[in-house]
């Protein structure tokens, strides 16, 4: 019960945050629906999944002294991994805007624009959240 009472005093921030973590999980199925159709994988895109769904859970449990510093990792984590996605998918992208077939696999650039959109929402998500308060609790000051 104690879990259930902390989740109903979170504030809108943390559930933009966990708006987030959902964006990343569906990004994180699309991707690798990508990879299993020929696209190129990339560990650091894992880790900087991993990172933002461990930050939300972090923050779940933790509202002490670095809680400020954890809830900019969502943001950070989100902006690798579009960076990372884009980087992989050039060739597909440019290979589907001029219609040849050069050095991507132009099927495959649907997933890139999802990845690419999806990312960029959870980014702009996750930058508002961090402006936000994420307990509705007392002030600690």
């Amino acid at each position: 019960m104690k879990a259930l009472e902390k989740f109903k005093s979170k504030s809108i921030g943390y559930f933009l945050f966990l708006a987030a973590a959902v964006i990343t999980i569906i990004s994180l199925i699309i991707y690798i629906v990508y990879i299993s159709g020929g696209g190129r994988a990339d560990a650091l895109v894992f880790v900087a999944f991993a990172v933002l769904l461990a930050a939300v859970a972090a923050l779940f449990f933790y509202d002490g002294l670095f809680a400020d510093i954890i809830a900019a990792l969502p943001a950070v984590c989100s902006a690798v991994a579009l960076a990372f996605t884009l980087e992989g998918g050039v060739g597909n992208i440019a290979d589907s805007v001029e219609n040849i077939v050069m050095y991507g696999l132009k099927e495959l650039a649907i997933y890139n624009y999802i990845l690419a959109a999806l990312l960029a929402v959870a980014m702009v998500v996750s930058i508002v959240a961090c402006f936000l308060k994420r307990s509705g609790g007392k002030s600690k000051s």
